[in-house]
């Protein structure tokens, strides 16, 4: 006499399968474009000092998903945003857009809060030696902040201090 006949041993062997793939690490689809990045650059606001940066967008244009990290130790400024929309120029230049959800000590705009927009510019050099990385912040006022947002053109670069930065467009 066996413990399983060899119907209900197909049936469970079917769900261990089913179960291991709803388990499995969910990764990024064809077409889902990457950007992210970690590093320091100049804070323009507070002259002599810098923002640690660090950032993670993947999806396509207003499907984004991700999240904005700034902090300048020195103000005691601490910035946090979610990614709402990823837009490609070309395989190392990205625009990531999205909301501010939280900002503690001194804000580096008087009036930007929790719920403005930020607009990040990167720009990944690969593995070249002579020319860094850049990423180029911006943080303003514009609620709710939209897709449309990743439509802007760059301004300037500003190249990072430490770090690197990663593009893919996949």
């Amino acid at each position: 006499m066996t413990l399983l006949s060899q119907g209900r041993l197909t049936v469970l062997l079917t769900i261990i399968a089913v179960a291991f793939a709803a388990a499995a690490p969910a990764s990024a689809g064809p077409g889902d474009d990457h950007a992210q990045g970690t590093g320091t650059i100049a804070d323009p606001n507070a002259p002599g000092t810098s923002f640690q940066f660090n950032f993670n967008a993947i999806g396509d244009t207003d499907s984004a998903k991700g999240t904005l990290r700034l902090v300048n130790r020195s103000t005691g400024t601490k910035i946090r945003g979610e990614v709402i929309c990823l837009q490609l120029e070309g395989p190392r230049r990205a625009v990531i857009a999205g909301r501010i959800t939280s900002i503690q000590g001194a804000p580096p705009y008087d009036s930007v809060e929790p719920g403005d927009a930020f607009l990040l510019f990167a720009e990944d050099n690969g593995k070249s030696k002579t020319l860094p990385d850049s990423l180029v912040p911006f943080l303003f006022i514009q609620e709710p902040p939209t897709a449309e947002l990743c439509n802007a053109d760059q301004a300037g670069q500003s190249p990072i201090e430490r770090g690197h930065i990663t593009i893919r467009d996949r």
